[in-house]
């Protein structure tokens, strides 16, 4: 992550899993599934740090209540994609409803992370943030 930056790793992690959940269905045994999953939850795992302090570093005196909220969001999430994934499920062959739904909710969060501004370059990202922060006031 220090070697890549922020930005990269974030761009990095969002096109791996697109392409990792894409893949995901065609997997042709066991195997190879179990191997890409381990690869998914693998880049989760190593991101979701990186989520995280990114939504606290929006903020100053309420990170407490963005990291509540962000937990609140995923549970939430969590939920949801359960339902959505069962019906999913019971309506697609194998697991091709299910990664389709996945790649464009990911597809969504990289467009709004993109508006956002967290791609531009480290110098304009922390501009926009100073400019939030007057913003704000």
């Amino acid at each position: 992550m220090k070697k890549l930056g922020v930005r990269k790793s974030l761009l990095f992690a969002f096109c791996s899993l697109i392409i990792l959940y894409t893949v995901l269905p065609f997997a042709l045994n066991l195997m190879i599934a179990e191997l890409l999953l381990f690869m998914i939850f693998l880049i989760g795992g190593f991101v979701f740090p990186i989520f995280i302090s990114t939504l606290q570093a929006l903020t100053t005196t309420a990170r407490g209540t963005v990291s509540a909220m962000a937990n609140a969001a995923m549970y939430g999430g969590t939920a949801l994609g359960g339902m959505i994934g069962g019906l999913l499920l019971n309506h697609f062959r194998g697991f091709f409803g299910v990664s389709f739904f996945i790649v464009v909710m990911y597809m969504f969060s990289l467009f709004i992370y993109i508006k956002g501004g967290i791609f531009k370059t480290e110098k304009r990202y922390h501009r926009l943030q100073e400019i939030q922060k007057v913003e704000r006031k």
